[in-house]
């Protein structure tokens, strides 16, 4: 019996397994994978082998290196192209992904120092705060603090009912959005996105601040998205 060529088949019928549940989403995106060492064990098969299965589904974008916690199955990618639109949603479609928002909480609050200065308000001024948790393809993906002002009357039912803010400006009379400027920055998570996005200390994050008016050049909305580094990419649009 050729030995080597047996050894050979059972790591690859290992790995057209594992392929196949991320393929058909039995294992979903974002899922743990076993660590080297537990599918050696539980496979029955040695630990050069259970290293080639894992080495061979990251090769193929179906699985991803996650430092300090194993493997997982490869989350969703989405290219966003930073231009005059800022629908998320819609180059998430563009890629496949399905997004979802949900409200995590709500305020009325006296606008911050700095988000006063952002959105052109008189000192004190009172805004509107949600705070929105975006997950793509069910994978926890993105946090969020959308500020409104205090004329958006409502828009906290509407994007709890919607799930979405686009949705939820256009009923308050906003016929057209538009993103007048997008700032960028990365840095490590914070105590609360970590366990919000379930992600360990070492997946950077990128930080957006965006302006979005409205066709008059009225601000309509101040948003601060945390997302995930290793999900998004940005294109800038000349």
């Amino acid at each position: 019996m050729n030995t080597r060529h047996l050894k050979t088949t059972e790591w690859r019928l290992v790995f057209s397994r594992i392929r196949d549940d991320i393929l058909s989403q039995r294992l979903q995106p974002g899922a743990s994978l076993p660590t080297i060492k537990e599918l050696s064990r539980v496979e029955g098969i040695s630990f050069h082998a259970a290293r080639s299965v894992l080495k061979k589904l990251c090769e193929r974008q179906l699985a991803e290196s996650w430092q300090g916690r194993g493997f997982r199955v490869k989350s969703p990618n989405i290219d966003v192209t930073l231009g005059q639109t800022p629908w998320f949603s819609k180059y998430a479609k563009r890629s496949g992904i399905e997004t979802t928002a949900t409200l995590i909480s709500k305020a009325r609050l006296m606008a911050p120092t700095d988000i006063s200065r952002s959105m052109n308000l008189a000192a004190r001024e009172t805004v509107l705060r949600t705070n929105l948790l975006r997950s793509a393809n069910g994978v926890p993906m993105s946090y969020t603090q959308n500020y409104f002002p205090q004329r958006f009357e409502g828009i906290f039912d509407l994007i709890e009912q919607t799930g979405s803010v686009t949705t939820s400006l256009h009923a308050l009379g906003v016929t057209k959005i538009l993103r007048t400027k997008t700032t960028i920055k990365a840095r490590p998570p914070t105590a609360t996105e970590r366990v919000i996005l379930n992600i360990p200390p070492t997946n950077w994050m990128l930080i957006t601040a965006g302006i979005n008016t409205d066709e008059e050049g009225n601000i309509v909305e101040y948003s601060i998205g945390s997302t995930r580094a290793d999900s998004i990419s940005f294109t800038v649009e000349n």
